[in-house]
Protein backbone atom coordinates (compact mmCIF):
# COMPACT_ATOMS: atom_id res chain seq x y z
CA UNK A 1 0.00 0.00 0.00
CA UNK A 2 1.38 3.35 -0.96
CA UNK A 3 -0.93 6.28 0.83
CA UNK A 4 0.71 10.18 0.42
CA UNK A 5 -0.68 12.85 2.96
CA UNK A 6 0.18 16.45 2.54
CA UNK A 7 -0.42 19.18 4.77
CA UNK A 8 0.19 22.93 4.29
CA UNK A 9 0.90 25.69 6.61
CA UNK A 10 -2.09 28.67 7.12
CA UNK A 11 0.13 31.20 5.12
CA UNK A 12 0.42 28.51 2.07
CA UNK A 13 -3.06 27.74 2.50
CA UNK A 14 -4.01 31.82 2.46
CA UNK A 15 -1.48 32.39 -0.59
CA UNK A 16 -3.60 29.36 -2.84
CA UNK A 17 -1.74 26.52 -2.71
CA UNK A 18 -4.37 24.72 -1.24
CA UNK A 19 -6.42 24.95 -4.75
CA UNK A 20 -2.94 24.33 -6.62
CA UNK A 21 -2.71 21.35 -4.78
CA UNK A 22 -6.11 20.15 -4.98
CA UNK A 23 -5.30 17.98 -8.24
CA UNK A 24 -3.03 15.13 -6.00
CA UNK A 25 -4.90 12.48 -4.90
CA UNK A 26 -3.97 11.08 -1.77
CA UNK A 27 -4.61 6.91 -1.69
CA UNK A 28 -5.14 4.73 1.43
CA UNK A 29 -5.18 0.68 1.75
CA UNK A 30 -5.77 -2.14 4.06
CA UNK A 31 -3.74 -4.49 5.53
CA UNK A 32 -3.68 -8.23 4.28
CA UNK A 33 -7.15 -10.05 5.76
CA UNK A 34 -7.33 -13.87 6.69
CA UNK A 35 -8.37 -15.56 4.12
CA UNK A 36 -9.23 -19.90 3.96
CA UNK A 37 -6.56 -22.40 1.65
CA UNK A 38 -7.85 -23.30 -1.62
CA UNK A 39 -5.75 -25.74 -2.69
CA UNK A 40 -2.08 -27.41 -1.89
CA UNK A 41 0.24 -25.01 -1.83
CA UNK A 42 -2.56 -22.35 -0.86
CA UNK A 43 -2.11 -20.17 2.32
CA UNK A 44 -3.80 -17.59 3.87
CA UNK A 45 -0.97 -17.93 6.69
CA UNK A 46 1.96 -15.60 6.10
CA UNK A 47 3.78 -18.35 4.77
CA UNK A 48 3.30 -21.60 2.35
CA UNK A 49 4.82 -24.51 1.24
CA UNK A 50 5.10 -25.00 -2.40
CA UNK A 51 3.56 -27.91 -4.30
CA UNK A 52 4.89 -30.78 -6.30
CA UNK A 53 4.58 -28.67 -9.15
CA UNK A 54 7.00 -25.86 -7.01
CA UNK A 55 3.55 -23.50 -6.87
CA UNK A 56 2.40 -21.69 -4.29
CA UNK A 57 -0.70 -19.78 -3.98
CA UNK A 58 -1.94 -16.29 -1.67
CA UNK A 59 -5.57 -15.64 -1.68
CA UNK A 60 -8.09 -13.16 0.07
CA UNK A 61 -5.36 -10.39 0.06
CA UNK A 62 -6.36 -6.89 0.30
CA UNK A 63 -4.64 -4.25 -1.83
CA UNK A 64 -1.08 -3.48 -0.43
CA UNK A 65 2.18 -3.83 -1.18
CA UNK A 66 4.03 -7.07 -0.05
CA UNK A 67 6.86 -8.41 0.31
CA UNK A 68 7.52 -11.65 -0.35
CA UNK A 69 10.55 -14.00 0.73
CA UNK A 70 11.62 -17.13 0.12
CA UNK A 71 13.30 -19.01 3.04
CA UNK A 72 16.77 -20.39 1.79
CA UNK A 73 16.69 -23.07 4.90
CA UNK A 74 14.14 -24.97 3.19
CA UNK A 75 16.16 -25.09 -0.03
CA UNK A 76 17.58 -28.76 -0.70
CA UNK A 77 21.42 -29.00 0.43
CA UNK A 78 22.70 -29.24 -3.05
CA UNK A 79 20.99 -26.04 -4.02
CA UNK A 80 23.54 -22.99 -3.17
CA UNK A 81 21.53 -19.93 -3.12
CA UNK A 82 23.09 -16.87 -4.42
CA UNK A 83 22.63 -15.00 -1.69
CA UNK A 84 21.03 -15.62 1.70
CA UNK A 85 18.12 -12.97 1.83
CA UNK A 86 16.00 -13.63 -0.89
CA UNK A 87 13.30 -11.23 -0.77
CA UNK A 88 11.16 -9.26 -4.05
CA UNK A 89 9.00 -6.51 -3.58
CA UNK A 90 5.08 -6.39 -5.27
CA UNK A 91 2.84 -4.54 -5.94
CA UNK A 92 -0.84 -5.18 -7.25
CA UNK A 93 -0.08 -5.71 -11.54
CA UNK A 94 3.47 -6.49 -11.21
CA UNK A 95 5.10 -9.57 -11.84
CA UNK A 96 8.89 -10.56 -11.09
CA UNK A 97 11.56 -13.53 -11.60
CA UNK A 98 14.00 -13.62 -9.03
CA UNK A 99 17.31 -15.94 -9.48
CA UNK A 100 17.86 -17.69 -6.22
CA UNK A 101 20.52 -20.23 -7.39
CA UNK A 102 22.15 -21.33 -10.60
CA UNK A 103 19.47 -22.69 -12.67
CA UNK A 104 16.67 -21.80 -9.60
CA UNK A 105 13.93 -19.33 -10.19
CA UNK A 106 10.95 -17.46 -7.52
CA UNK A 107 8.59 -16.35 -10.09
CA UNK A 108 5.55 -14.63 -8.74
CA UNK A 109 2.81 -11.73 -9.97
CA UNK A 110 0.60 -10.06 -7.98
CA UNK A 111 -2.95 -9.86 -9.50
CA UNK A 112 -4.52 -6.55 -10.29
CA UNK A 113 -6.86 -6.89 -8.51
CA UNK A 114 -4.50 -7.25 -5.06
CA UNK A 115 -6.50 -10.38 -4.36
CA UNK A 116 -4.57 -13.08 -5.02
CA UNK A 117 -0.36 -13.77 -5.47
CA UNK A 118 1.07 -16.67 -7.06
CA UNK A 119 4.31 -18.18 -8.30
CA UNK A 120 6.31 -21.07 -8.31
CA UNK A 121 9.67 -21.82 -7.41
CA UNK A 122 11.33 -23.95 -10.43
CA UNK A 123 14.11 -25.00 -12.76
CA UNK A 124 14.48 -22.32 -15.23
CA UNK A 125 15.94 -24.44 -18.26
CA UNK A 126 15.93 -22.48 -20.46
CA UNK A 127 16.60 -19.02 -18.71
CA UNK A 128 13.55 -17.16 -19.64
CA UNK A 129 12.12 -16.44 -16.28
CA UNK A 130 9.13 -18.22 -16.90
CA UNK A 131 8.40 -22.43 -16.13
CA UNK A 132 7.92 -24.04 -19.20
CA UNK A 133 7.33 -28.00 -20.25
CA UNK A 134 10.16 -29.74 -19.03
CA UNK A 135 10.96 -27.32 -15.75
CA UNK A 136 10.13 -28.77 -13.12
CA UNK A 137 9.39 -27.23 -10.08
CA UNK A 138 10.61 -27.48 -6.29
CA UNK A 139 8.61 -28.87 -3.81
CA UNK A 140 8.58 -28.20 0.03
CA UNK A 141 10.39 -24.94 -0.70
CA UNK A 142 8.89 -22.04 2.46
CA UNK A 143 7.73 -18.79 0.70
CA UNK A 144 7.14 -15.74 3.56
CA UNK A 145 4.24 -13.21 2.74
CA UNK A 146 3.82 -10.41 5.60
CA UNK A 147 2.28 -7.80 4.73
CA UNK A 148 4.42 -4.61 4.17
CA UNK A 149 3.55 -0.68 3.90
CA UNK A 150 5.71 1.69 1.72
CA UNK A 151 5.28 5.46 1.86
CA UNK A 152 6.88 7.48 -1.07
CA UNK A 153 6.98 11.14 0.29
CA UNK A 154 5.30 13.22 -2.23
CA UNK A 155 6.92 15.54 -4.31
CA UNK A 156 10.61 16.54 -5.08
CA UNK A 157 12.13 19.74 -3.76
CA UNK A 158 12.11 21.20 -7.23
CA UNK A 159 8.31 20.92 -7.22
CA UNK A 160 7.81 22.60 -3.85
CA UNK A 161 10.02 25.26 -4.77
CA UNK A 162 8.03 25.72 -7.88
CA UNK A 163 4.91 25.45 -6.41
CA UNK A 164 5.45 28.01 -3.63
CA UNK A 165 7.22 30.61 -6.35
CA UNK A 166 4.21 29.88 -8.85
CA UNK A 167 1.57 31.58 -5.96
CA UNK A 168 4.05 33.99 -3.91
CA UNK A 169 6.63 34.55 -6.84
CA UNK A 170 10.04 33.58 -7.14
CA UNK A 171 11.43 36.99 -5.91
CA UNK A 172 9.60 35.79 -2.52
CA UNK A 173 11.98 33.09 -2.08
CA UNK A 174 15.37 34.28 -1.81
CA UNK A 175 17.86 31.32 -2.03
CA UNK A 176 19.82 31.60 1.37
CA UNK A 177 22.02 29.44 3.25
CA UNK A 178 19.64 27.74 5.55
CA UNK A 179 17.07 27.26 2.18
CA UNK A 180 14.23 29.48 2.02
CA UNK A 181 11.20 26.37 2.58
CA UNK A 182 11.19 24.34 5.40
CA UNK A 183 10.00 21.11 5.18
CA UNK A 184 9.09 18.10 7.95
CA UNK A 185 8.38 14.90 7.31
CA UNK A 186 6.39 13.16 9.70
CA UNK A 187 5.06 9.33 10.65
CA UNK A 188 2.50 8.43 13.41
CA UNK A 189 1.91 5.06 14.41
CA UNK A 190 -0.85 3.38 16.58
CA UNK A 191 1.82 1.12 18.26
CA UNK A 192 4.96 0.39 18.13
CA UNK A 193 6.84 -0.47 15.40
CA UNK A 194 10.05 -0.71 13.18
CA UNK A 195 10.61 1.72 10.37
CA UNK A 196 12.99 1.79 7.16
CA UNK A 197 13.82 5.47 5.90
CA UNK A 198 15.40 4.88 2.59
CA UNK A 199 16.53 7.72 1.33
CA UNK A 200 16.27 7.90 -3.42
CA UNK A 201 19.57 9.24 -3.87
CA UNK A 202 21.72 6.54 -3.43
CA UNK A 203 19.40 4.59 -4.88
CA UNK A 204 16.62 2.12 -2.97
CA UNK A 205 17.43 -0.93 -0.97
CA UNK A 206 16.95 -4.40 -3.26
CA UNK A 207 14.80 -5.85 -0.08
CA UNK A 208 13.50 -2.86 2.05
CA UNK A 209 13.82 -4.35 5.59
CA UNK A 210 17.32 -5.11 5.24
CA UNK A 211 19.05 -1.61 5.26
CA UNK A 212 21.87 -0.35 3.42
CA UNK A 213 24.86 2.34 4.75
CA UNK A 214 22.35 5.54 4.57
CA UNK A 215 18.87 4.08 6.03
CA UNK A 216 17.66 4.86 9.17
CA UNK A 217 16.28 2.63 11.29
CA UNK A 218 13.64 4.13 13.52
CA UNK A 219 11.37 2.49 16.28
CA UNK A 220 8.06 4.37 16.16
CA UNK A 221 6.73 5.66 19.87
CA UNK A 222 2.79 4.47 19.86
CA UNK A 223 1.32 8.02 19.02
CA UNK A 224 4.10 9.91 18.80
CA UNK A 225 5.52 11.39 15.37
CA UNK A 226 8.33 10.88 14.31
CA UNK A 227 9.60 14.19 12.43
CA UNK A 228 12.29 14.48 9.81
CA UNK A 229 12.75 18.34 9.15
CA UNK A 230 15.12 19.58 6.01
CA UNK A 231 15.64 22.76 4.31
CA UNK A 232 14.59 22.99 0.78
CA UNK A 233 16.87 24.09 -2.08
CA UNK A 234 17.51 24.01 -5.65
CA UNK A 235 18.75 23.26 -7.63
CA UNK A 236 19.07 19.62 -6.13
CA UNK A 237 22.15 17.82 -6.53
CA UNK A 238 21.52 13.99 -5.94
CA UNK A 239 24.92 13.96 -4.34
CA UNK A 240 23.82 15.50 -1.36
CA UNK A 241 21.82 13.48 1.30
CA UNK A 242 18.51 14.98 2.40
CA UNK A 243 14.91 14.32 3.98
CA UNK A 244 13.01 15.32 0.98
CA UNK A 245 9.93 14.03 -1.69
CA UNK A 246 10.95 10.54 -3.00
CA UNK A 247 12.42 8.80 0.27
CA UNK A 248 10.71 5.49 0.52
CA UNK A 249 9.70 5.03 4.11
CA UNK A 250 8.87 0.93 5.12
CA UNK A 251 6.78 -0.68 7.73
CA UNK A 252 6.42 -3.91 8.15
CA UNK A 253 3.20 -5.23 9.83
CA UNK A 254 1.00 -1.98 10.29
CA UNK A 255 -0.42 1.32 8.33
CA UNK A 256 1.01 4.70 9.59
CA UNK A 257 0.29 7.92 9.50
CA UNK A 258 2.48 10.12 6.78
CA UNK A 259 2.41 13.80 6.01
CA UNK A 260 5.19 16.46 4.31
CA UNK A 261 4.64 19.95 5.48
CA UNK A 262 5.89 22.88 4.64
CA UNK A 263 6.02 26.47 4.68
CA UNK A 264 7.92 29.47 3.88
CA UNK A 265 9.55 30.82 6.34
CA UNK A 266 11.64 34.07 4.90
CA UNK A 267 10.22 37.65 5.13
CA UNK A 268 8.83 38.57 1.40
CA UNK A 269 6.76 41.20 -0.05
CA UNK A 270 3.91 40.18 -2.07
CA UNK A 271 4.32 39.86 -5.81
Amino acid sequence: MIRHSVRWPPLALLAGVFGLLASFALGAGSARLPAGSFFAGSSSSPSASTDLQGYFRFDGLHRSSHLLRLDAQTLPPEVHPFRSSIAMTLSPGVTQALPVAPGLVLRASYHDDGNTLDGAVFFDRDGDGRQGPGEPGLPDVRIIDPDLYQYFVPFNDNELYTSFADVLGPSCLNQTASGPIVSTISLTASSATTVYYDQWEDGYDADPTVPGPTTQVVTLVAGQPQLWPDNVSIPRSPGVLKRDGRDRITIVGQPASMVRAACSCGSFSPP
